[in-house]
């Protein structure tokens, strides 16, 4: 119990750094009614469980020289401390050290930023304030990107990670990602060299304009089902003044703007036409427990709470010490 009460402690400390209500006594009755809706097991990993990850976890290869290829990560408190048990779970089965580069999507505060650095150590925080002087130049001749990044934090996705990447090669990872075993594939690309772009494939299709009129309106082949949780990218995909073109499609305009961020993504990468989609080891699904193959998996959208209640249970473990 008393290292429930410690894990507790810890997590509320660091959430109530932005949030003075996070945690609080008054929210007890909330935390009951959500239980009936996400299981109980998910509530306990959640709120009691998933601060383990702030005292007891840390890159084990921090000291060891950085790989080459930065990986991107856009967050801050409002995705809780997901991102931390991401992040862990990707140093601890890739085996290697990373220069992570994490983007606030303005929710970050000192002491959420002190936890990171503990946890791993090195991190680079690329704050929001300076993040949005220098898109504003970047951006400057592409009104419709610069509009979707200020009113959206997924727009950091699009524009930012490419901007601040050091390398002409990047990873992204979104904080809802899992890592159970060695993403080999993902290996293999950061050791080939190769400038080609890789996606983890949806379960649906989530563009919200149709293979037709990308090839009609742009004059290429739309790649199916292009998922952007986790990204190996190129630069030389990424062509802001195109996006801004892309931006303007009616279908664009008129669709869901969670959605567009990976479009132009997608977009981008098809045009460049080298790549494709990660094999099924990289597995999104909307229902059910983890494949038993499945290296990484991605925790979106109605399955989120699985990412407690079946990721942090299994992985609890494996990255706390």
């Amino acid at each position: 119990m008393g290292v429930l009460v410690r894990n507790y402690t810890a997590r509320r400390r660091v959430l109530r750094s932005a949030d003075p209500q996070a945690l609080t006594s008054g929210r007890v009755l909330l935390l009951a009614r959500q239980a009936w809706r996400r299981g109980l097991r998910a509530v306990w990993h959640d709120v009691w469980i998933s601060g383990q990850i702030l005292g007891q976890s840390r890159n084990p290869y921090h000291e060891e020289p950085e790989g080459p290829l930065p990986v991107h990560v856009v967050g801050g408190i409002h995705q809780g401390l997901i991102g931390f048990w991401m992040l862990a779970s990707w140093f601890k089965h890739t085996q290697r050290n990373w220069h992570v580069v994490w983007h606030d999507d303005g929710s970050m505060t000192p002491a959420w930023a002190g936890a990171l650095d503990i946890c791993f150590p090195g991190i680079e925080i690329i704050g929001r304030a300076d993040a949005d002087k220098e898109m504003a130049r970047v951006l400057r001749g592409a009104p419709l990107c610069a509009a979707y990044r200020d009113a959206l934090p997924l727009g950091l996705k699009a524009f930012d990670v490419a901007h601040f990447a050091r390398h002409e090669r990047f990873i992204l990872l979104d904080t809802d990602l899992l890592f159970y075993a060695r993403p080999e594939q993902v290996l293999n690309w950061v050791d080939s060299g190769e400038h080609s772009c890789w996606f983890n494939e949806d379960a649906v299709e989530p563009a919200p304009i149709s293979y037709a009129a990308v090839r009609e309106r742009m004059g290429f082949d739309l790649w199916h089902r292009v998922n952007s949780g986790l990204c190996l990218l190129t630069k030389q995909a990424i062509d802001f003044a195109s996006f801004e073109r892309w931006m303007a499609d009616p279908d664009m305009r008129a669709s869901k703007p969670w959605r567009v961020e990976q479009t132009l993504l997608a977009l981008a990468a098809s045009r460049f036409n080298k790549g494709g989609m990660l094999c099924a080891e990289y597995e999104i699904t909307l229902s059910g427990a983890r494949r038993t193959d499945a290296a990484v998996r991605h925790y979106v959208g109605i399955v989120r709470d699985l990412f407690f209640s079946e990721g942090v249970a299994q992985l609890r473990g494996v990255l706390c010490h």
